[in-house]
């Protein structure tokens, strides 16, 4: 058994010193278990790091020096950084578990931010099931709104107070690791990247119910199934507007990608 904390060492021996919480101890386990941290940086790191990535796509983002600093510039926002800092992690279980037939225990803090991630990333790299548009339905239903990632205070649903520190844009993230996985294996994904865009623009715009509230209980106390349209009922009435007409069905088994 790996037990992999999927934060870094250093927050996760403060969180088990100040709060109780932090890493697991791996001699609970038994014999050949192990740690093995991650280093995906927190919520707060990827809020600050999506800020300054909104400052460069704004039209005088890049003043001086025009296109030429672009690169440079992005490089600077580490956005790019903590995508591959998920990816490597989802990689490296992958690895583990397919290769050398190991189990894996994962969280992080509190299990709803970056374990969703991770855990969601793994399952579309060793399923091909999960790589189809009924799959990615799947995948967000079970590891993001039934395990009760906290998208009302991740995305701040109306809350004017935009200095919030809880709001951070985990889902998001997770959606563009997966655009990079399509990028790269074009011909194991169903769906193209507008399902991913047009997920986005249903997290944030409160068109559906679907991405409401924080978990599944303050969603039935508000009633949502009956007094909303559920995303995914859009989704499926347009399912040939995301298909990917490069894709290949059972291409590929298990996906390993450069991160």
């Amino acid at each position: 058994l790996n037990t992999s904390s999927i934060r870094c060492p250093l927050p996760a021996t403060a969180n088990k010193i100040g709060r109780g919480k932090g890493a697991e101890n791996a001699s609970h386990y038994g014999l050949n278990t192990y740690m093995e941290f991650c280093d995906i940086p927190n919520i707060h790191t990827m809020r600050n790091s999506l800020k300054d990535l909104y400052k460069l796509a704004q039209p005088l983002g890049v003043t001086k020096g025009g296109d030429t600093k672009f690169l440079s510039l992005l490089e600077e926002t580490g956005w790019l950084k903590h995508i591959q800092s998920v990816l490597t992690a989802s990689v490296r279980l992958v690895e583990m578990m397919d290769r050398e037939s190991t189990s894996v225990l994962i969280h992080c803090s509190d299990g709803w931010d970056r374990t969703a991630q991770v855990c969601s990333l793994v399952q579309m790299l060793l399923d091909p099931y999960a790589r189809t548009i009924d799959g990615f339905q799947m995948i967000v239903c079970k590891e993001w709104l039934k395990a009760g990632h906290r998208i009302h205070i991740r995305t701040g649903h109306g809350d004017d107070n935009s200095e919030d520190t809880n709001r951070s844009p985990i889902f998001m993230q997770f959606l563009d690791c997966v655009y990079q996985l399509i990028n790269q294996n074009p011909l194991d994904f169903q769906f193209t990247e507008l399902l991913l865009l047009d997920t986005i623009d249903a997290l944030y715009s409160g068109r559906f119910g679907t991405f409401l509230y924080n978990n599944e209980r303050e969603r039935k106390e508000q009633e949502l199934m009956t007094l909303s349209t559920s995303y995914w009922t859009y989704v499926n009435d347009h399912k040939t507007k995301y298909l990917n007409p490069l894709y290949v069905k059972d291409h590929s088994d298990t996906i390993f990608p450069c991160a």
